[in-house]
Parts: structure tokens; C-alpha cells; sequence
């Protein structure tokens, strides 16, 4: 195996998109219809594929389907990578090797001597890294998409970190944050957290508690979900809004003097939002719901004349 990265995707998905480097493992190379070689790579982290309205579950791996509040998807874990210069060869070590990716529908493409186009869909290209120190040796055997957790289940506390990590490491990145350990990060607990200061985070029977303060509220709260995407989002709600208020109690209008209403109001709410629809619009559409409901709770009422 090989592991390598995916970096400067272009004209891809948002999951992608959004994501400064995505890593990969190389499983095996298969030939293309155009006689090159094509690389068949599994996701560190896999993405969800937008399907029709009227996709059915029975027409798709049932490992792979899911279903969330914008409709029916894949979750994908395997990409081809096809080189976009005829010839190049992707498994010989190198850098900024521009590629075009597909995501991999079927894991059963793997099972064959040819690459089945049938199989694959293409979404974006990039430039590929081959990470140093590594070489290319294909597996025995294409892996069993069976044998992975699927997207609505919690994962491994060690992948879920890994994946705090590289959300916070965008976010600091977007902030232009020299150091990620700046930013708030929840501690895993083993057990369920029952009154500890800061936010924390349990995994217990497929499903993923978060205990954080509740912005609307001012106290402790304890949400719970299957689905990691909504667990990074609340990581990445709270570490933006502390961002942005410190952004705010920095900046210079607040030297100058301005009101802590006004620094609010103009200057840490904006970048809270700003913050959190950089990594994501969706997230971004969610924070700014938020912020409205703040804003509606935090007027005074109006006394009848």
C-alpha cells in the first residue's frame, strides 16, 4: 500500500472541496480503457455522494445508502484516481501529479481485472502527493465494504479524533492561526461526562454524546447523535464562535472603546458565521439559524402602552 494525498481539488463536491488535503491509502491499480493505469484508493475520511430524490435504496449497495434531511446519498469510501496527462504513471512516487477523481459507486469494481466505468462516477480533479517513505504493493485481495462502519454509525474514538483534528486544523487554517491547540477542543471521555468544566464527548453503542455549553441557554447541555458530520459540527459551531469573540475583544474597535453589545453585533456574530460556512454552507446555513434565534431571544420586550 501507498498512502498518499489529495490536495487543490477543483470543480469537485463540497466534501472535497472543503478539505485542504485529503488523505488516502492506495489499494491497487487497475487498467483503464485508454491503457493507463487508474489507482483505486480508499478515503481516511469518507464523503457523502448527493443521489436523486428518487433513488431507492435497492438500486445501491446497501453498506453505502443512506438517507438524511437533504435526501438520499452514498457514503463513499473508495476512489479511482486517473491520470490527466496520457501516460503518467500514478503508482511511481511524485508530487502535484494532476489526477482526475471518481468516486467508486460498487465496491465490486474491485473484484476485476478492468476498470468497469459503469461502476465509478467522475466528480472532480486535484494534484496527487505520494507521502515519502512509503511504496506502492497492492493488497492480496480488495478489501469487504462490509467490514467498515457505515456513516450513521459512531466510529472509533481514534477516528473520530482524527477527525477533530482535521477539522479544527481548517478552521485554524481559514483563521490563519499559527497554532491548532489555540482553538477549544472537547476531551474524549470513556465514561459519560456528568458535570465537568469544558466540552467533552462519550461513544456508547453506535452513539456519539456531546456535552458543551448551550449558547441560547448559558448552561451545560448533552446532545447525542450516530452521525459523526453532526458531531464535528457542533466541535466546529463552538470553536467558531470562541474564535470570534475573541477575534472581537482584539480587534480595534475594541480598543477603541466599542460596547460589548456593539462588538457583538458587528463584528463577533458575523465572523462566527463567516467561520462556520467556510468549512461548510450547510453548517454555515444552521449557525446563522442560531444566531437569528440569539438575536429574536436577546431583544427586550416591548411594553404596551
Amino acid at each position: 500500500m501507498s498512502e498518499v494525498l489529495l490536495h487543490h481539488v477543483e470543480c469537485g463536491p463540497l466534501p472535497l472541496l472543503n478539505t485542504t488535503a485529503a488523505p488516502a491509502t492506495v489499494l491497487t491499480g487497475l487498467p483503464g480503457p485508454d491503457g493507463d493505469t487508474h489507482l483505486c484508493a480508499q478515503l481516511a475520511t469518507p464523503v457523502k455522494h448527493r443521489l436523486p430524490a428518487t433513488a431507492e435504496a435497492a438500486d445501491h449497495p446497501a453498506a453505502q445508502f443512506g438517507r438524511d434531511a437533504q435526501g438520499p446519498f452514498l457514503w463513499i469510501y473508495y476512489v479511482a484516481l486517473h491520470p490527466r496527462v496520457p501516460g503518467t504513471d500514478l503508482a511511481t512516487p511524485a508530487t502535484d501529479l494532476p489526477v482526475d477523481i471518481s468516486y467508486i459507486l460498487d465496491p465490486s469494481i474491485g473484484q476485476a481485472d478492468v476498470l468497469d466505468a459503469k461502476k465509478m462516477v467522475w466528480v472532480a480533479t486535484a494534484f496527487l502527493d505520494h507521502l515519502s517513505g512509503h511504496t506502492t504493493s497492492p493488497l492480496p485481495s480488495w478489501p469487504d465494504l462490509g467490514d467498515l462502519h457505515t456513516a450513521g454509525e459512531a466510529r472509533s474514538e481514534a477516528a473520530i479524533e482524527a477527525r477533530i483534528d482535521r477539522a479544527l486544523a481548517q478552521l485554524s487554517a481559514i483563521a490563519r492561526l499559527g497554532v491548532k491547540r489555540s482553538l477549544p477542543r472537547p476531551r474524549f471521555q470513556a465514561f459519560p461526562a456528568v458535570d465537568i468544566p469544558g466540552a467533552a464527548y462519550t461513544v456508547e453503542d453506535g452513539l456519539v454524546r456531546y456535552q458543551s455549553m448551550d449558547v441560547l441557554t448559558g448552561r451545560p447541555r448533552t446532545r447525542q447523535t450516530a452521525d459523526v458530520d453532526e458531531l464535528l459540527y457542533w466541535i466546529i459551531d463552538d470553536a467558531a464562535r470562541a474564535l470570534a469573540w475573541n477575534t472581537a475583544y482584539r480587534s480595534p474597535a475594541a480598543t477603541s472603546g466599542a460596547s460589548a453589545d456593539t462588538l457583538k453585533a458587528t463584528v463577533a456574530l458575523p465572523l462566527w458565521a463567516a467561520f462556520v460556512s467556510a468549512l461548510d454552507p450547510q453548517w454555515g446555513s444552521k449557525t446563522q439559524a442560531t444566531i437569528e434565534t440569539l438575536l429574536h431571544s436577546s431583544k427586550p420586550a416591548r411594553r404596551a402602552s
